[in-house]
């Protein structure tokens, strides 16, 4: 959903606003005849992600240091682990499933990205303990 520390609180906001409206977007998208399993889904999943989202947004102001998943997780004794061919593979194999406007993009070594037309909507990573073999 971008940096955290662009833009102050409405920069912030409207990254989020955009986010959510391409998550909003992608559901009617890919399930247009499906109207009261989607309104479900958007009051029981969306609707409390949304109100947090808004809630650390509010709480973040005035913070100076925000920190990645990423920079967490090293800090915290894990290490990224790669993507391999077939994880990138099996990501667009079941994108291609669905409606088109679903993308995928490969970030840095660990991460797969799914996109909705222009917007990042989530991501995933690749993380183990130092002391694997992986």
């Amino acid at each position: 959903m971008g940096s955290p520390s662009d833009g102050g609180f409405v920069g912030r906001f409207m990254d989020s606003l955009h986010h959510y409206s391409a998550v909003y977007d992608s559901l009617e998208a890919g399930f247009p005849m499906q109207g009261r399993a989607r309104a479900l889904v958007e009051r029981v999943f969306l609707g409390p992600r949304i109100a947090g989202s808004l809630a650390r947004i509010y709480r973040a102001c005035g913070e100076e240091e925000w920190c990645s998943w990423g920079q967490w997780l090293s800090a915290v004794g894990f290490r990224a682990v790669s993507t391999s061919f077939a994880n990138h593979c099996q990501a667009k194999l079941l994108l291609g499933l669905y409606n088109d406007g679903y993308r995928v993009e490969e970030l840095g070594s660990n991460k797969l990205v799914l996109g909705w037309k222009s917007r990042r909507l989530l991501s995933a990573s690749i993380w183990t303990s130092k002391d694997s073999d992986l």
